[in-house]
């Protein structure tokens, strides 16, 4: 399983997010380093371990509030060796770069806008956002399976930064229903246990963040769940 770091950005600096609750982010504090610039965060996330794959929230474009390219444009200069997943709302295209992989989040979807998800004119990863069990987006998309890429995160807000643990059953239930699918966990992933119960499940990757941030999860931890039993996932 792939464990996959996270920064939210929001004004052009990395954010803590709770619960789904934008309006009330802050700059975020961390033990990591003592400021919330981007390019200085990743750089100690990497410096816990080598991830190959980063996962960032443009928070400011998924709100339709300008946008925080310059600050993504360089994280993908300065570390060509990430592969950025990339969520800055359906209709604001991510810059034309490989490495750089357009996340579309149900939360920015709408009915006219389902039939398009099948004539993306690239790979894409499509997040299923959830607050508990309230899916944001149009619900017909979790009957219309044939547009859904390889790639599925289920998200779920209510649990982001919460500490409460991620949605076992959710995940549980998609990874049974659709066992060809490649489905990433988000939200509330506590510590290593976490991880390995999710691993359990069958699940491809994991979104974490303040896990990472706190050392609830170590880079033995990490080196343990990423070496163990590798589960690579591919790039469609």
């Amino acid at each position: 399983m792939e464990v996959i770091p996270v920064i939210d950005l929001l004004d052009g600096l990395v954010v803590h997010a709770r619960y789904g609750q934008r309006q009330h982010y802050q700059p975020i504090r961390t033990p990591l380093c003592d400021t919330a610039q981007p390019l200085a965060i990743v750089e100690q996330l990497l410096s816990i371990y080598p991830f190959k794959t980063l996962y960032i929230a443009d928070l400011n474009s998924i709100m339709g509030d300008r946008d925080n390219l310059d600050q993504i444009t360089a994280i993908s200069n300065k570390f060509p060796c990430l592969t950025i997943w990339l969520d800055r709302g359906y209709f604001n295209r991510p810059p034309e770069q490989p490495k750089i992989v357009p996340v579309i989040g149900t939360e920015s979807l709408n009915q006219a806008s389902l039939p398009l998800l099948g004539q993306m004119p690239q790979p894409f990863i499509l997040s299923l956002d959830f607050s508990n069990n309230i899916l944001h987006g149009p619900d017909r998309i979790l009957e219309e399976t044939c547009n859904w890429p390889r790639k599925v995160i289920i998200m779920n807000l209510a649990l982001v930064g919460s500490k409460q643990g991620p949605d076992f059953h959710r995940l549980g239930l998609f990874g049974s229903k659709w066992p060809n699918k490649e489905f990433i966990a988000a939200g509330g992933i506590r510590d290593e246990r976490d991880l390995d119960e999710l691993k359990e499940l069958g699940i491809n990757a994991a979104l974490v963040a303040s896990a990472l941030h706190s050392g609830a999860i170590s880079p033995t931890d990490i080196t343990r769940i990423m070496e163990t039993g590798k589960n690579r996932l591919g790039t469609k």
